[in-house]
């Protein structure tokens, strides 16, 4: 029921009950690029963590189901990423919830290098 009403907080209940906190990250983050709007294919995997990914993803078109994006739940949700050891899974997100962040990035990085 929580997927036919897009229920956000069922996409974080579902991921956090993932193996490891990896599968729980990748689970996030899969969904968060489809609630920021990036097209995201579903895994072919029939393995757990693929099953994982599979229902929150699920869960978070159900939550678009008027194929706009929710960038709002997307940033809680990387939120909650940037606040574990998978931190590094919001990187994708960032031309989505913070367009000019890559670019920063990227001239941080070159800095570093100098």
């Amino acid at each position: 029921m929580a997927a036919v009403n897009g229920d956000i907080a069922a996409v974080r209940r579902h991921a956090h009950a993932a193996r490891t906190p990896d599968d729980r990250a990748t689970a996030l983050g899969t969904a968060a690029m489809h609630l920021a709007g990036a097209q995201v294919a579903p895994s072919a995997d029939s393995g757990a963590n693929a099953r994982v990914l599979r229902t929150c993803l699920a869960l978070a078109r159900a939550a678009t189901r008027d194929g706009s994006p929710d960038t709002e739940a997307a940033r809680g949700i990387a939120m909650e990423i940037l606040r574990s050891d998978a931190w590094t899974r919001v990187i994708p997100l960032l031309p989505f919830l913070a367009p000019g962040a890559p670019t920063r990035l990227g001239a941080m990085a070159r800095d570093v290098h100098r």
